[in-house]
């Protein structure tokens, strides 16, 4: 086992996209932050300079046995994990009387069993104590068209995060979640492709834009720090108030 005095964080999904933005946040205070995927380039470009086999860092979230291993291997190198973030997931934008059935096991395998599984799995792998925070979306809480399995997948997430900081609370394990407003990403783009829907997005805005990824490294930071350590059981809205928009 390398012999490690920094906080050791896992970021699923850390290879791109909102992930990758929060490991960079990670490291900037300085956590030791291995990044999870499904393709080892990605995995390979996000280490950087931490000591450790790409290879042993991929896993598909809907494969339990994957998961573990990850957490396996982390816990061999490195010890005692203290924090893990969940930014993988999954869309398919289709009218809701269109959509297969396929498309919806494919999107709440990855979203929400997925999100099951990296928590049951990081509670092991915790050992006693740790900070465990969800990217949710404001699709948990409102409806856009044509996208009701990734909705129905963030609703259950951000119940999930509520369920699990009930039941481990008093086993030192603090869940949370993010729940960001819409930030360009590869997960989105093609949707964000239609302006009349970008457009209608914007003016529902009160800060009259859409997000970055580093819009989210600051309350990710916030809500894993001892600085939280009374904080469980929030879905926090990074949205520029969208949410709190009314008519």
């Amino acid at each position: 086992m390398t012999k490690i005095s920094k906080r050791i964080a896992v970021v699923f999904g850390g290879g791109s996209g909102l992930g990758l933005a929060i490991l960079h946040g990670l490291r900037n205070e300085s956590y030791v932050a291995l990044p999870v995927g499904r393709r080892v380039e990605q995995i390979r470009r996000a280490l950087g300079d931490v000591d450790c086999d790409p290879q042993s860092l991929v896993a598909d979230i809907t494969d339990s046995a994957q998961v573990g291993k990850v957490f396996d291997t982390i816990s061999e190198k490195f010890g005692k994990v203290d924090v893990v973030i969940n930014s993988s997931g999954t869309h398919v934008k289709v009218p809701s009387e269109a959509m297969s059935d396929l498309q919806w096991d494919t999107v709440m395998a990855t979203n929400l069993r997925g999100a099951f599984l990296i928590s049951r799995e990081a509670f092991r792998a915790f050992r006693g104590s740790g900070s465990l925070l969800h990217i949710s979306s404001i699709n948990g809480e409102v409806a856009f068209s044509d996208t009701l399995a990734y909705c129905t997948s963030k609703a259950g997430m951000n119940m999930l995060v509520k369920s699990l900081a009930r039941d481990w609370a008093k086993k030192g394990i603090r869940v949370n979640a993010i729940a960001p407003g819409v930030i360009p990403t590869d997960l989105n783009r093609a949707a964000l492709a239609d302006e009349d829907r970008k457009k209608r997005i914007i003016e529902r805005s009160p800060m009259g834009k859409l997000g970055t990824p580093d819009d989210l490294v600051g309350a990710a930071l916030y809500l894993v720090s001892d600085a939280a350590s009374y904080v469980t059981g929030v879905v926090l809205p990074v949205d520029g108030g969208f949410l709190s928009n009314g008519l």
